[in-house]
């Protein structure tokens, strides 16, 4: 029979990971004497326990996944519900929005909060593809585990984001009288510095 040793080392040496009761039937796969009745009892014992161990482990492994849906569904659907009405909102701010973010080039917090705006898309778009993979599938265990994950960080991104944004917007008229008021000066400065080196070389011209 394998020993407990021999057992060990086999599964170090093919990088096993084995539980204690898989280790218990490697011991016993290859008796040294012959097959009699007790032999054949223990291995079908140990096979039972296994099988049950395993059939357990999977069941409560399908128990945490369809829990994981539910809440990402869940999630995912107040999400897509709290963007739905957000726009619904703003509906009227699309179009003064869009003019303004032209200005400067594009440089401008309009232009901004656009940008902001059209990242939330993107992770309510992930979110949504979330939701048809789910309902597509058969039931809650469908999804995969990357897809639950990827769908619960886009949640937890869009919860930050969304307050973030309407901060921006209603921060929008103050934040663009700072920008273009400093724009203004920057502009004036420059206006004066430029009047100034003219007349300077104008002056300096007479001067020779």
């Amino acid at each position: 029979m394998v020993t407990k040793n021999e057992a060990c080392t086999l599964a170090q040496k093919y990088s096993l990971q084995v539980t204690p009761l898989e280790e218990s039937l490697m011991e016993m796969l290859h008796p040294e004497g012959n097959i009699d009745t007790q032999w054949v009892d223990n291995v079908s014992a140990l096979i039972r326990e296994l099988t049950t161990q395993r059939t357990q482990e999977a069941a409560a492994a399908r128990t945490r996944a369809a829990q994981a849906a539910a809440r990402l569904r869940t999630s995912v659907d107040n999400a897509l519900v709290h963007q739905a009405t957000r726009k619904a909102l703003l509906a009227d701010t699309t179009a003064p929005l869009a003019v303004l973010a032209q200005a400067y080039k594009g440089v401008n917090p309009a232009a901004t909060y656009l940008s902001a705006e059209r990242s939330a898309d993107a992770l309510v778009s992930a979110l949504q593809a979330v939701g048809e993979a789910e309902t597509s599938g058969a039931g809650a265990c469908a999804l995969e585990r990357a897809c639950v994950a990827a769908g619960a960080r886009a949640c937890a991104q869009l919860a930050a984001d969304l307050p973030a944004l309407n901060e921006m917007l209603l921060e929008l008229h103050n934040t663009w009288s700072a920008e273009t008021g400093g724009r203004r000066l920057t502009r004036q400065a420059a206006v004066v510095t430029s009047r100034h080196n003219k007349h300077g070389g104008l002056h300096n011209i007479g001067s020779n």
